[in-house]
């Protein structure tokens, strides 16, 4: 969905920015760095059903991990953020990588 696709953008940008700048147009309390399940919901206007869905274990884009997923331990609290391998194509594009970006990894 739409929706879902916004996710996986807001999750690649906040893998990928590079300046303070996209960290400080995130709500304060928010990490800019691991997305929880009440930020993506806030940002991307998300149901908690569609995002549940999204993060289902069963899903191809998890079982692959391009979509990683974490359940806190002590919390029902869901982290998620994607691999750096599917940053790097969305950012990228399928381009084979630089030399320097290898070196990087």
């Amino acid at each position: 969905s739409s929706k879902e696709l916004e996710v996986i953008l807001l999750l690649a940008l906040m893998h990928s920015h590079q300046t303070s700048v996209f960290g400080a147009c995130l709500p304060e309390e928010i990490d800019d760095s691991v997305a929880d399940t009440r930020m993506l919901r806030m940002v991307c206007g998300i149901s908690g059903l569609e995002l549940s869905q999204l993060m289902d274990e069963d899903r191809e884009i998890v079982k692959e991990g391009i979509l990683i997923v974490k359940e806190d331990d002590f919390s029902s609290r869901r982290t998620t953020w994607l691999s750096t391998e599917a940053c790097e194509v969305l950012l990228r594009g399928l381009q084979p990588a630089s030399d320097s970006s290898r070196a990087r990894t």
